[in-house]
């Protein structure tokens, strides 16, 4: 079975995948969700995409090899960054950012703003 790992968008959290957790449990995988640092409720506590960018990295090199990496909405910025780490096999945009590595969520909007227009 698969071990998943589940990134939430911007203005939530981790508890927006709870149905989709229990789904994968169900049929044997494993899933982990993570909370980014740049979403919460005090914006004193609030973290940036680098601290989002760690906060993932810590839990791929801790869950293993063979990871789908999902991510929904703004988590995007933070999935592309790991589209070339060892222990992920498949990366799973969901409605989410898909801008080149390195890229910043500013221009990513604008430019998928643009490109609908």
């Amino acid at each position: 079975m698969s071990a998943f790992v589940l990134i939430h968008g911007g203005f939530c959290r981790g508890w927006v995948w709870a149905e989709t957790v229990a789904a994968l449990e169900a049929d044997g995988h494993r899933a982990e969700v993570v909370d980014l640092p740049s979403s919460g409720t005090v914006a004193a506590d609030l973290g940036d995409l680098q601290a989002d960018i760690a906060t993932v990295r810590r839990t791929l090199d801790r869950t293993g090899t063979e990871i789908v990496l999902v991510a929904h909405s703004s988590g995007g910025m933070v999935l592309t960054e790991f589209a070339a780490h060892p222990s992920v096999q498949h990366s799973v945009y969901l409605a989410a950012l898909w801008p080149q590595r390195g890229a910043i969520a500013r221009r990513a909007v604008r430019v998928a703003s643009y490109r609908a227009g």
